[in-house]
């Protein structure tokens, strides 16, 4: 399959998607261009629970790395679902090292 080149813009894309509603939480979509990192920050309106991490990606030359994935709807398969091939994606989170090749 052939690697595709718009990594970021698709990966922006499906990241925002997860910043739906919650009951629980307030979900906020974070986008960095200059670093290529895209993530969604989950703050629970009880204070006692801690803000944390929903998913968090950055890219690197052509791969998404996935830093964070805490969702039951697995962001690698989301991505691969819009396009991506799952060769440039790395779940980062699970052990796996990016090849900068």
């Amino acid at each position: 399959m052939d690697r595709v080149t718009n990594v970021q813009a698709i990966t922006s894309r499906v990241i925002e998607d997860y910043a739906t509603r919650s009951l629980n939480s307030k979900l906020y979509y974070i986008h960095d261009d200059t670093r290529k990192i895209d993530s969604v920050l989950v703050v629970p309106l009880k204070r006692d629970i801690e803000p944390h991490i929903m998913v968090m990606t950055r890219i690197e030359g052509d791969q998404v790395i996935i830093e964070a994935d805490t969702t039951d709807r697995p962001l690698d398969e989301a991505l691969v679902a819009a396009g991506i091939p799952r060769a440039q994606i790395v779940l980062a989170y699970s052990g796996e090292i990016a090849s900068l090749a």
